[in-house]
C-alpha cells in the first residue's frame, strides 16, 4: 500500500473517511463520523447511532431525538437526552477488537467531541485528534488540550 506523503494530505485523507461513516450513522439530529487510526491503518471507525439492536432513531428509537425534531429546543443536546451513542464511543469499542491498547492512536472526528467523549478518547490513550475547524472550543477540546492530546484543526479538505 502507497503511503501519504503529507501530513495535511493523510489528516485529510482519514478526515474523508469520517465524513463517508457519518453516513452510516442513524441519529436524527447530530450527523458525526469518528475513526481511529494506528500506524497508518484505520483500526477502527464509529458514527451516532442508537444501540445494538434498539429500533433505529430514524425510526423513532430515540424518544429524545423525536422530542427535539418536534419543539426546536436548542438546550436538547446539552441536556444530554438523546441515547444515541457517540461516534466517537462507536469507533473506539469497533477499534478493541483489533487493539487492546490504543496508546499512540489518533482520532479523525468530524466535530469536536462532548466531554464525556473527551475523558473516553484520554482515557483510551489516543494522542491525537483531529477534526473540522470549530466555530468555539468546548468542554471537550478544553479537557483534551488540558490533558496534553495533540489537537489538530482542517479548514476543510
Amino acid at each position: 500500500m502507497k503511503r501519504l506523503s503529507s501530513l495535511y494530505t493523510s489528516d485529510c485523507y482519514y478526515l474523508n473517511i469520517a465524513d463517508g461513516v457519518k453516513l452510516t450513522g442513524n441519529c436524527k439530529v447530530t450527523v458525526v463520523g469518528a475513526v481511529v487510526v494506528r500506524d497508518g491503518v484505520v483500526i477502527g471507525t464509529g458514527s451516532n447511532a442508537t444501540m445494538s439492536g434498539a429500533l433505529q432513531c430514524l425510526d423513532g428509537g430515540c424518544a429524545g431525538c423525536t422530542q427535539y425534531i418536534s419543539s426546536q429546543d436548542r438546550e436538547f443536546l446539552q441536556r444530554g437526552e438523546c441515547t444515541c451513542i457517540h461516534a466517537e464511543y462507536n469507533a473506539i469499542t469497533n477499534s478493541k477488537g483489533m487493539f487492546k491498547d490504543l496508546r499512540d492512536a489518533a482520532m479523525y472526528v468530524t466535530i469536536p467531541p462532548c466531554l464525556p467523549c473527551a475523558e473516553m478518547i484520554k482515557q483510551n490513550a489516543i494522542s491525537r485528534l483531529v477534526c473540522y475547524k470549530p466555530d468555539h472550543e468546548g468542554r471537550g477540546l478544553l479537557f483534551l488540550r488540558q490533558e496534553g492530546v495533540e489537537i489538530c484543526f482542517i479548514q476543510s479538505c
